[in-house]
């Protein structure tokens, strides 16, 4: 969370000078590019329980932090519009966001078993909020839908160090859903903006199958990901007045 109150404390300073133009976007509105970075958290209690057993029968060395508890990574995206009216702001959006979270459990020969968690998936939003002022518009709310691509990807290294890693993922594809609000800070109108958004993810992940049609845990009906929870993201924008 340090380097999300980093940005914004850089940006913010920034825009002090850089107050270009008043509030508005135009009679069609505005669109363009966005990237930026965010902080997914989660319930896995399915893949914690499977770790926590192999470690409790010497499958696996005990290490610090082993449970799965939050991914991160950057995410890139397009705001297809942006619009203002009279009183309200309103954005259509699309995105990818890339995330991760990876444990490593090392053996005293030197060789380590790895379990990477890539949390990605695709998403549409639509967000609708008021300004503020000429420097801050407030998102009243950011909701949309998300379709998973996420894949656990097992492994453990051989002699050279090399990992071997064996790929286990949904049986169908996962569509989840979010909600949220945020802040969004002009540092110069219509082409520069940082924003700042909270959600909470609606998204659950039943057990994962490998290639060979082998299931992770035991039981099949189990759930790898019992739920999905709250994301905090940072993002700038780039925009085109249209």
């Amino acid at each position: 969370m340090k380097k999300l109150f980093l940005i914004l404390f850089v940006l913010f300073s920034v825009s002090k000078i850089s107050q270009a133009q008043t509030f508005g976007f135009g009679c069609l509105g505005l669109s363009g590019l966005f990237g930026g970075y965010g902080y997914q958290y989660y319930q896995a209690d399915g893949l914690n329980t499977y770790i926590r057993d192999k470690v409790a029968i010497g499958d696996l060395p005990q290490i610090d932090n082993q449970d799965f508890t939050r991914a991160e990574g950057p995410f890139v995206g397009i705001n297809l519009f942006r619009a203002k009216f009279s009183s309200t702001f309103l954005t259509l959006k699309g995105f990818y966001q890339f995330a991760q979270e990876k444990k490593e459990f090392p053996f005293e020969d030197k060789q380590s078993e790895i379990y990477e968690l890539n949390f990605n998936y695709f998403g549409v939003a639509l967000d609708f909020g008021i300004p503020l002022g000429s420097f801050v518009m407030f998102k009243l709310f950011d909701a949309g839908v998300t379709y998973s691509d996420i894949k656990l990807k097992v492994g453990s290294s051989d002699t050279n160090g090399e990992y071997i890693l064996e790929e286990y993922k949904p049986q169908k594809p996962v569509i989840g859903y979010f909600a949220g609000s945020g802040l969004i800070f002009n540092i110069i109108q219509n082409y520069l903006s940082l924003e700042v958004t909270a959600r909470y993810h609606f998204t659950k992940y039943d057990n994962f199958i490998n290639g060979g049609g082998n299931y992770l845990l035991n039981n099949e009906e189990g759930n790898l990901i019992e739920k999905s929870g709250v994301q905090a993201t940072a993002q700038l924008n780039l925009g085109i007045p249209l």
